[in-house]
């Protein structure tokens, strides 16, 4: 393990350290529970114009806080693991002949991270114990894995496929630490809660073009649909 990343697991455990004797003091207004669902990630980043870029399935897992302000109004929190990411891909013409080959490549890019949303959340009471939320606030991440996948497929040219991987956080091409902000809206059912939430990176994520020392821009996308189960 990396020294930064060591750091930021200490600084995150004597956080949860300090906090653990306020939530054991507010049990009466704290809830905690698990979460866990399905990403559709995306980027802002695009190769060329004429690329064509989809979503990338992913998870997340974490446990979740829930805080009474009010009755109604209430401050969420968790710590998850999270995937995001994208999938993209295109086609290149070679120069020079009449009926050149091309190369189809596609390139994908995984990212994995521990991430700590703050959200207000208010809650509709729709009577037999369901509710209406909704709620939105803001995220911070940190970049524990990534990996860059990139596939070619030739036409027009005995050219067997060829592939290559590595780590855009470790060889500098995508800054691990992420912010930005999110919004949801769900429903709860006694103690279990059903909900989609849509997150928008604002932090410039993007260092480096990859084999290149050119910068290039890349915000982090996703849309969550989850399930969650409350203990208390």
């Amino acid at each position: 393990m990396k020294k930064h990343q060591r750091n930021f697991l200490i600084i995150l455990t004597i956080l949860l350290g300090l906090a653990f004797p306020l939530i054991t003091k507010a049990q009466h207004s704290f809830h905690y529970g698990i979460k866990a669902g399905l990403n559709l990630s995306s980027s802002s980043y695009n190769r060329y114009f004429s690329d064509s870029k989809s979503m990338k399935p992913g998870f997340q897992l974490g446990m979740t806080g829930d805080y009474a302000l009010t009755k109604a109004l209430f401050l969420q929190s968790e710590i998850a693991f999270t995937t995001k990411g994208v999938v993209y891909k295109g086609a290149e013409l070679w120069i020079g002949g009449t009926n050149p080959p091309v190369t189809h490549w596609k390139n994908i890019i995984d990212q994995l991270y521990i991430q700590v949303p703050l959200k207000l959340a208010y809650k509709f009471d729709l009577g037999s114990k369901a509710k209406l939320v909704v709620n939105a606030g803001g995220y911070a991440a940190y970049g524990v894995s990534a990996k860059y996948k990139t596939k070619n497929h030739y036409t027009g040219v005995e050219k067997p496929d060829d592939k290559t991987s590595y780590n855009p956080f470790n060889d500098k091409v995508l800054n691990r630490f992420d912010t930005g902000v999110l919004a949801g809206i769900g429903t709860e059912l006694g103690a279990l809660a059903v909900g989609i939430t849509y997150e928008l990176g604002l932090k410039d994520i993007g260092r480096q073009m990859p084999y290149s020392s050119n910068g290039f821009e890349y915000h982090n996308r996703n849309i969550a649909l989850t399930v969650g189960y409350r203990f208390n």
